[in-house]
């Protein structure tokens, strides 16, 4: 019974009305795909859960470059802070532009590009924002129960309603924010 559920009419929720392009790209597709995953599947909790492990699926090729870039920005501190030192008390065009010099070097060799660990954030955030909001457009969802939670409830309700099954919920986003 956790996992059943029956969608009264289907097609009301293909009559959403979407204004902006942002709507149109990310979200509405966003909430067509997890409205028909959840009918092959029979359950909208597995269905969002399955598209949220496909999106970080798809950004971690990203994810781990930033990473890189972040490991070896730390690497390259001591050589950074050294220039800094050097160029401490030199405020002329020259001794700048031999700091910059310097500096470009340094991210040359260790193979980092100040802008990529910025380009990261800047693609993965929207699309995160779009799940968030195609999960919170499909009413659908929040009609629905999964593993004894109603899906349309936060876990302080929840905990308030005392339904103790939310505090394990947050010790599961706890732990797989640490462990990611």
């Amino acid at each position: 019974k956790i996992f059943s559920f029956r969608i009264q009419n289907p097609r009301k929720y293909n009559k959403i009305k979407y204004k902006s392009l942002w709507e149109s790209i990310f979200i509405k597709p966003l909430a067509w795909i997890i409205l028909k995953l959840g009918y092959l599947v029979n359950n909208m909790g597995i269905s969002v859960i399955i598209i949220g492990l496909l999106i970080r699926l798809l950004m971690m090729p990203l994810q781990i470059k930033t990473v890189k870039q972040s490991e070896n920005m730390k690497k390259l501190q001591p050589e950074i802070a050294r220039i800094e030192r050097k160029y401490k008390d030199k405020t002329d065009n020259k001794s700048l532009m031999m700091k910059s010099q310097e500096t470009m070097m340094l991210y040359k060799k260790y193979q980092i590009n100040p802008v990529s660990s910025c380009l990261g954030a800047f693609i993965q955030l929207p699309l995160f924002f779009a799940f968030l909001e195609a999960i919170n457009r499909v009413p659908a969802i929040f009609e629905r129960t999964f593993l004894g939670m109603n899906l349309g409830m936060t876990p302080s309700t929840g905990i308030a309603e005392q339904n103790y099954i939310y505090i394990a919920l947050i010790v599961l986003i706890i732990l797989t924010t640490f462990l990611s």
